[in-house]
Formats: C-alpha cells, structure tokens, sequence
C-alpha cells in the first residue's frame, strides 16, 4: 500500500518514475506515477464535464454508491460528473494527486489519470450525479 502525496488515500500501488501528463494544470502541485498491484474500483470523470481536459480521469478515494446511484462519502466540494464505476486492473499505469485548476469538480479531490494498463471493467451508473453534459 501506498499513500498518495498530499492526500490520505491509500492505494495498493507501487511508485514509479514520474511520467508527463495530458492536462498539466488538471494537477494541485506534484503528481506521481503508481502501477497497481489489485484491482481498485474507481469513479470515471465524465469526459465532457471538464472542457481542456485530455485523457480518460477518475476519481479515487473512498466512496459509496447508493440505491439510487449516488455516491457518497468523499464527495468533492464542487458538482462533477461521473458516468460510471470503473475497476482497474493490477498493472494499470496511472498518474495521481491532488486535483488542480483544470479539473473543476473539487478543490481537494484525489484523482488520477490513466496512462496506460490492461483493459478495464466499466459498469455505468445508475444514475447521474453532477450537471449531465450538454
């Protein structure tokens, strides 16, 4: 287990050497480069729900998906959207921190973003939580 820089998220991850990113500004400070070790069920960040943004995003932090579809918990502080549960496979490459001025869905989120890894297990939500995208 690792913890991720300036967060209390733990993850079951190695570091690795620090690649670049898509979005530099979609970062809080520094952000590091982990490979999972397990699986690790995570929240996609809409594509459309952070215009600028490059890549594929995820939420990462403890969470809870209620009947309705909602999660709660570690919410962010702002409204975002989130269009599914995805679980990423060990191997997967992902850089993560601290989300930045890009990334308009919360102040102190911890995200990450894919890099490269196997394919992974999407399932959409039931719902929508945050603005659907126009």
């Amino acid at each position: 287990m690792m913890i991720i820089p300036n967060s209390s998220i733990r993850m079951p991850a190695r570091s690795l050497v620090t690649e670049s990113t898509g979005t530099p500004g979609a970062w809080g400070g520094l952000h590091s480069t982990v490979e999972l070790l397990s699986e690790v069920s995570v929240y996609r960040v809409s594509a459309t729900a952070s215009p600028g943004v490059t890549g594929e995003w995820f939420a990462l932090g403890p969470w809870v998906e209620t009947p309705g579809g909602m999660p709660h918990g570690s919410a962010p502080t702002r409204p975002a959207s989130y269009d599914a549960i995805v679980t990423l496979a060990p191997g997967t490459v992902l850089n993560v921190g601290v989300r930045g001025p890009a990334m308009p869905d919360g102040d102190e989120e911890v995200v990450g973003e894919l890099i490269r890894g196997p394919v992974s297990k999407v399932r959409p939500l039931d719902g929508w939580w945050g603005p659907r995208p126009t």
